[in-house]
């Protein structure tokens, strides 16, 4: 029962690297039913063919004893479609302290690598539209006092300095009073949280 009620794939394999249990998660992820695997090797069913030597390299490693051990690849569903999928490794020991089965429980991170693709994605975007508006843009860590600056920002003030301090120094001396009351008001105030203010 805990094994079907379980949210992450659990997989327990024999000696041969045969499927002796198969869980509802991973009857869900693959779309194969425990009957269609069951007693069959799972490189059979899953693995990309590139990754079948790889993951092979790890089941021994584990049936050696080399556990727990962690590892991440590419499992195929029943549908062609691809997950990746996230295992925790580890054994079953019989009663003499030799390894009798591999206990493998996985979690489908498929939505991060696609939540990954995509934010690189929009960060080339955002990278492009400043290039292209010849707008500057930067972020300042509070934490860290580090800043991070767009090619547009470096252009603008003709240096690389990434400090806070070094943005201070490029302000020109009549200005600087106006920034600093400024940025202040904004890291003090409960409320406001709007950046905005005109310098040379």
């Amino acid at each position: 029962t805990i094994l079907d009620t379980a949210g992450s794939l659990i997989l327990l394999l024999n000696k041969e690297g045969h499927i002796i249990r198969f869980n509802n998660a991973c009857e869900k992820t693959t779309g194969f039913k425990k009957e269609e695997v069951q007693e069959k090797p799972f490189w059979d069913y899953f693995l990309l063919e590139e990754e079948i030597e790889p993951v092979k390299k790890v089941f021994f490693n584990l049936r050696a004893g080399m556990f727990p051990l962690k590892f991440e690849n590419y499992w195929k569903t029943k549908s062609d479609e691809l997950v990746f999928i996230s295992w925790d490794n580890s054994a079953l020991l019989d009663k003499s302290g030799n390894v009798e089965y591999i206990l493998a429980t996985g979690i489908d991170i498929s939505y991060r690598l696609k939540s990954e693709a995509l934010l690189k994605q929009n960060e080339e975007r955002l990278r492009l539209a400043s290039k292209a508006s010849k707008i500057g843009i930067w972020e300042w860590n509070i934490e860290t006092n580090e800043l991070v600056w767009s090619d547009e920002v470096k252009e603008i003030f003709g240096h690389e300095e990434t400090t806070l301090l070094g943005y201070l120094d490029s302000i020109h001396p009549e200005d600087k009073k106006t920034v600093l009351d400024r940025l202040t008001a904004v890291l003090e105030s409960t409320e406001e949280g709007y950046y905005e203010v005109e310098h040379r």
